[in-house]
């Protein structure tokens, strides 16, 4: 089992800036891209798209959010 934001941080690693590894204002413990993912993720959240009460690390999708990734891929499939 991989956390998320690990596994983000290993694919994006050779894409993030050094403004991304920057520390936050609010957490200077806390890089800017791992919090934007954070608030990216409560956005899913609040639009149903990932489950709310996941363990802490892990991002579950609901019905509803596989619909949506149905609903994308398809349409970059036509597009």
């Amino acid at each position: 089992m991989v956390h998320v934001l690990k596994q983000i941080g290993l694919e994006m690693n050779n894409r993030l800036t050094p403004a991304d590894l920057e520390a936050t204002r609010s957490s200077p413990h806390e890089q800017k891209w791992r919090n934007r993912a954070k608030w990216a993720r409560q956005n899913l959240v609040l639009e149903g798209f990932l489950k709310s009460d996941s363990p802490r690390g892990l991002w579950e999708i609901t019905e509803s959010g596989r619909r949506e990734l149905d609903r994308l891929r398809s349409a970059a499939v036509v597009g």
